[in-house]
């Protein structure tokens, strides 16, 4: 090998230094850059993914901990009457004035009428008892009135499971 660089000119010698020199990095950075570079990457691929995990994770524990929270406010209405849990979200949402009849036609159901009730406060009236105390709609009958947005409701509700 000796003999061999010896024979080389000059100019060759440092073409060939040069071109070892080369060789040497191109393989420094394929067997060791490269390959941490990719892990780094992995790893902020994984640090990224965890994060968004993370905040899945701590919205679904508010998700969860509102239906805990409404679980148990379900299972406390178990115990009151329909009728209780129906005239007090009716005095809640402040629709007593409008009510011309409320009476239990059994044990899990209601009969609510209204005379003249704002449309849009019906029904958001009707969206709280569902979801907040698990009463459905059995039967609803609108009927318009002269005034725009206003209506006259005839409406039976029942308990869900009950």
């Amino acid at each position: 090998m000796k003999e061999w660089w010896n024979s080389l000119e000059k100019r060759e010698q440092r073409l060939v230094l040069w071109g070892g020199v080369v060789v040497v990095l191109i393989l420094f950075y394929f067997a060791v850059l490269s390959p941490i570079q990719d892990k780094v990457t992995t790893l902020q691929k994984n640090v990224n993914n965890n994060q968004e995990l993370l905040v899945w994770m701590q919205q679904a524990k508010s998700e969860v901990k509102l239906a805990e929270k409404n679980r148990v406010s379900n299972a406390s209405n178990r115990s009151k009457s329909l009728l209780t849990i129906v005239d007090v979200s009716i005095k809640q949402k402040q629709l007593s004035g409008m009510v011309s009849e409320i009476k239990q036609v059994n044990k899990d159901q209601v009969q609510v009428k209204f005379n003249d009730v704002q449309f849009n406060k019906l029904i958001s009236w009707l969206q709280q008892l569902q979801s907040r105390d698990g009463v459905n709609i059995n039967k609803i009958t609108l009927r318009r009135t002269e005034v725009e947005g206003i209506v006259a409701v005839d409406t039976v509700l029942v308990r869900v499971g009950g």
